[in-house]
């Protein structure tokens, strides 16, 4: 039956996340409402399928690419220990959509054993079935980029305010962001004329930025900083990975070089959140 159907529908589950960043208003949400009104399959499940027969769609999508190093790592666990962790999948009329396994799909079929990938059903809504797939992301070897967590909230935000589900602060914040975040993703909504044709939230905060006679609050410049210096952080660590955590005395001549005749500025103000840090420590301590 999931054979039978596949070619026929691979088209339409695409969403059409173009190249300047952009969505139709209501395409994330027309997906959603198409895939629950598809029936539940109560066929028995395989426990292998075809790599080509699994689905995939921007709606269950985490992540903003493919990256290839970690699908030849993928390649080399997967000679060695004969399989690698299931692919989760949700069934739905007749169609099998990956929720979670996008990379061991690619190591599969690079090592040429795509037509015999191991699969385990989730068992549950296409709305539990997004979150599951944020949730599970979260403890791969493959940490999730700022970026892509601030990506993953905006899509809960958005599918929420249009009404194809319906999401607590709480259960978007547990895509790896803060509840204050949230809030203000659902601000910038609100108040975007075309925030639903944003597909990444960086893309609709820069449009957000530039709307006329916009200020923002102490808060949400702070929380810009710190979203913008944790994304810079993550590139660092792909780059670098841990190893000049290690070493202080490299990574801070490093960066001096780097500063130039800003370095002054720079270790005040490594001072001064130091500093704040060590307060907010001993308030906490001390607060009975």
């Amino acid at each position: 039956m999931l054979n039978d159907t596949i070619e026929q529908n691979r088209l339409t589950c695409s969403l059409g996340d173009t190249s300047d960043g952009q969505e139709t208003e209501d395409t994330l949400a027309a997906e959603m409402r198409r895939l629950e009104a598809l029936l539940t399959d109560t066929s028995p499940m395989p426990d292998r399928m075809r790599a080509s027969d699994l689905i995939e769609t921007e709606l269950f999508q985490v992540r903003a690419g493919i990256f290839t190093a970690h699908v030849e790592s993928l390649c080399r666990a997967l000679a060695h220990e004969g399989d690698l962790q299931p692919l989760l999948v949700l069934r739905r009329g007749g169609q099998a959509f990956l929720i979670d396994g996008r990379h061991r799909k690619r190591a599969y079929e690079q090592a040429g054993r795509g037509d015999s990938v191991p699969v385990v059903e989730f068992q549950g809504t296409p709305q539990e079935a997004l979150l599951e797939g944020q949730r599970v992301n979260k403890l791969h070897t493959l940490a999730m980029t700022k970026d892509e967590r601030m990506d993953c909230a905006w899509k809960l935000v958005k599918l929420d305010a249009s009404g194809a589900c319906r999401y607590t602060l709480k259960q978007i914040a547990a895509a790896g962001v803060s509840e204050r975040q949230v809030t203000f993703m659902r601000r910038v909504l609100r108040e975007l004329d075309d925030g639903f044709e944003h597909v990444r939230w960086k893309t609709a905060q820069r449009a957000h930025s530039k709307a006329p006679g916009r200020e923002y609050t102490d808060d949400e410049i702070e929380e810009m900083m710190e979203a913008e210096a944790t994304a810079l952080a993550d590139r660092m660590v792909r780059v670098f990975g841990t190893r000049y955590a290690d070493r202080p005395e490299i990574l801070a001549r490093a960066i001096e070089q780097y500063a130039g005749r800003r370095t002054p500025e720079l270790a005040r103000i490594l001072a001064e959140r130091s500093h704040s840090d060590t307060e907010d420590e001993e308030d906490e301590f001390f607060d009975f």
